[in-house]
Parts: structure tokens; C-alpha cells; sequence
């Protein structure tokens, strides 16, 4: 499945925090990327013009159900 979506500048570490209490795996740039809107959001203020909203792209693989439990079971516990 597949989201795009804008979302206000304010609101990015309730959804990095939302999508990593959901359980979803994130990718390392995933990762490396909402700490950056994080980061830009904290220094929101000092920004001239101000970043209000931005675009983001949200992309989810499901495992099947085929898939290893054991694994399915490592992968959730380590969210």
C-alpha cells in the first residue's frame, strides 16, 4: 500500500512515534528522514518563512502470511 499525504510540520514526531508504536519496520533512510523533519521542526522558529507543512510518501509492505512466525515474532519485538 501506498499514502502521500501533507502533513503539518508541528504534527511529524507524533507520526514518526505513531508509525513506530504501530509496529512498522521503518528503513534506515525512513529513519534518517523523519529525524531530519524532527530536527527541522525543533528549530522551527529560527527558520526565516518557516516550513509549515510537508509532503511525505508512505510506503507498506506486508509479510506473508507464509512467512517464518519466529521471525514475524523477532521483528515485531524489536520495534
Amino acid at each position: 500500500m501506498e499514502y502521500s499525504f501533507d502533513v503539518d510540520l508541528r504534527a511529524v514526531l507524533d507520526l514518526y512515534c505513531g508509525l513506530a508504536q504501530a509496529g512498522l519496520e521503518l528503513t534506515e533512510l525512513s529513519h534518517r528522514t523523519l529525524t531530519e523533519l524532527c530536527m527541522l521542526r525543533t528549530h522551527e522558529r529560527a527558520l526565516r518563512g518557516g516550513v509549515r507543512q510537508v509532503s511525505l510518501r508512505l510506503s507498506v509492505r506486508f509479510l506473508e502470511s507464509t512467512a517464518n512466525p519466529e521471525m514475524m515474532l523477532l521483528r515485531a519485538g524489536s520495534a
